[in-house]
């Protein structure tokens, strides 16, 4: 009983963060249907969350989404990807093995257009930028990815963390993105899944990657921290009230 208050009380802190009601639902795994034009349909399939066993990252990533998605009524779970030929996220969605994927700008870009990514590389290489022409390399790469996206996949804004350390387009900028079907979410989904990618920080990351490898249990950690963001929320609502 005790269990149950808890795991209702995570999912309704991650509601909080995104505003949004709270439903319980299961996340049994059931077989993939090829990508429809009916927008409708797709938004009743459950989501089938693609991650990378031999990345803890990915674990926390997963988890995140993974629970903002329960929260808002969706049927959610995660299927992780153990062969070395499961490895590349693009093709875990053509393949129909998921329908979400979450990974990393420049990584993406490589798999998705190697030839743009090898000349943005070599580009990259032989210039010492500052912060403001990072910014721009960042915004670059998250443009040419987007538009190396095959025409039935979709993302959001990215986010302002970093992720996949030694990825072979590590030179490139790496912000957090999920992919997915389009038509797959609805426009109150699409805030949720936006909303929780642009909070999200590089040290952020991090701390929960280095914690979830500590105590074992990437649900937990990531559980506790849309705990500590929804109250964060709350009392940011309460001090602008207040002025």
């Amino acid at each position: 009983m005790k269990q149950h208050r808890k795991k209702h009380r995570a999912l309704a802190v991650v509601a909080a963060i995104t505003t949004a009601s709270v439903v319980l639902v299961g996340c049994s795994v059931e077989p993939l249907e090829s990508p429809s034009t009916d927008h409708r349909r797709l938004q009743d399939e459950p989501i089938s969350i693609s991650i990378n066993s031999g990345s803890m990252e990915q674990m926390v990533l997963g988890e995140i989404y993974h629970q903002v998605l329960r929260a808002h009524g969706r049927s959610s779970s995660l299927a992780v990807a153990t062969k070395p030929d499961e490895q590349n996220q693009i093709n875990r969605l053509r393949e129909l093995d998921a329908n979400f994927v979450i990974g990393c700008t420049g990584n993406l870009l490589g798999n998705l257009n190697p030839t743009t990514a090898k000349e943005m590389r070599d580009e990259v290489g032989i210039v010492n930028m500052n912060t403001y022409e990072q910014i721009e390399l960042s915004h670059e790469v998250y443009t040419e990815f987007v538009g190396s996206l095959p025409g039935d996949f979709m993302t959001i804004d990215p986010s302002p963390a970093v992720g996949c350390q030694g990825a072979p387009s590590d030179i490139l900028s790496q912000n957090i993105v999920p992919v997915f079907y389009k038509g797959l979410f609805d426009r109150g989904e699409i805030n949720a899944l936006n909303t929780i990618t642009r909070i999200l920080t590089t040290d952020e990351l991090q701390r929960l990657v280095d914690r979830a490898r500590r105590v074992g249990s990437a649900s937990d950690v990531v559980a506790a921290w849309l705990g500590s963001k929804a109250e964060e929320q709350e009392e940011k609502k309460d001090t602008e009230s207040s002025e």
